[in-house]
């Protein structure tokens, strides 16, 4: 499913949404993908609003920090 995100964006949304589903109750199937889900400033806004759905779900007291990082770096370059 990871390799699908960087098809075209109709199925990156299809894909996107199934693993937000999925991760709700299967965490650890993706929490080693999380990289995958960061969000790149050229994303359509459903496709940000996934992504942080599914960061979300995946943020646990030993990556939390990570994700913070990675927004701030984000932030400072947009």
């Amino acid at each position: 499913m990871i390799r699908l995100l960087r098809s075209h964006k109709e199925i990156q949304f299809i894909v996107l949404s199934n693993i937000a589903t999925m991760a709700l109750n299967k965490r650890g199937m993706f929490e080693p993908y999380i990289k995958s889900f960061y969000i790149n400033a050229n994303d359509a806004i459903h496709i940000k609003l996934l992504k942080l759905e599914i960061l979300t779900s995946l943020a646990t007291e030993s990556n939390v920090s990570v994700m913070i990082r990675e927004f701030q770096v984000k932030h400072q370059h947009i």
